[in-house]
């Protein structure tokens, strides 16, 4: 989830994100599929331009923590059940 949680705008790189932070604290590059990228595009335009670098954002546009994104893939997996 800290990976997730550390994700900033200016990491997603085309079909790439690079993830900065890390459990080894190595640098690394995700590579993302045609389906994600036009997902995360479209994301990246709804969100629009706040006061926070981090990628993904709570509603009232603050930055989302730990706890915060895995409530939400909780509760969004047991819908899917």
């Amino acid at each position: 989830m800290s990976e997730l949680v550390g994700i900033e705008v200016d990491d997603v790189r085309g079909n790439i994100i690079i993830i900065r932070r890390t459990k080894n604290l190595f640098e690394r590059t995700v590579y993302l599929s045609e389906t994600t990228q036009e997902q995360l595009s479209r994301y990246i335009k709804i969100r629009g331009d706040v006061e926070t670098t981090k990628l993904f954002i709570s509603q009232d546009n603050k930055e989302l923590n730990r706890h915060s994104i895995q409530t939400r893939l909780t509760k969004s997996m047991g819908r899917k059940q």
